[in-house]
């Protein structure tokens, strides 16, 4: 079952990112100018969520994982070359717990198939 997703969801208070970190780590995280926040905002955000929602059978399953996020982990995955075997994309994702290596894999099985 296909659903967009939200790009800028709200944390609970019980997976507060900042509770986790060290002061510097906080400051890392929070910065516009680092990496993940670019990555975020200038290329996981711009990607258009309803193309791929054909890839999925509305009658029947779970919502979908959110679909910029697997595109963001499968570009990682791709520009470090590494292999799902690794298990280098372990993810901790504070607001979904559905991810794994598994499905990833079955993301980049459905794009890959032509659709009739």
């Amino acid at each position: 079952m296909f659903r967009k997703s939200n790009s800028h969801p709200q944390m609970n208070i019980f997976t507060n990112v900042h509770s986790m970190l060290r002061e510097n780590e906080c400051k890392i995280y929070d910065n516009p100018k680092h990496w993940h926040n670019i990555f975020r905002e200038h290329l996981l955000n711009t990607i258009d969520e309803e193309l791929f929602g054909v890839l999925f059978d509305n009658s029947t399953g779970a919502p979908n994982y959110p679909v910029r996020i697997i595109l963001g982990m499968t570009l990682l995955k791709e520009a470090y070359n590494c292999s799902d075997s690794r298990g280098s994309l372990s993810v901790v994702n504070l607001t979904c717990s559905r991810a794994s290596r598994a499905r990833l894999v079955q993301y980049e099985r459905s794009i890959a198939k032509p659709i009739h």
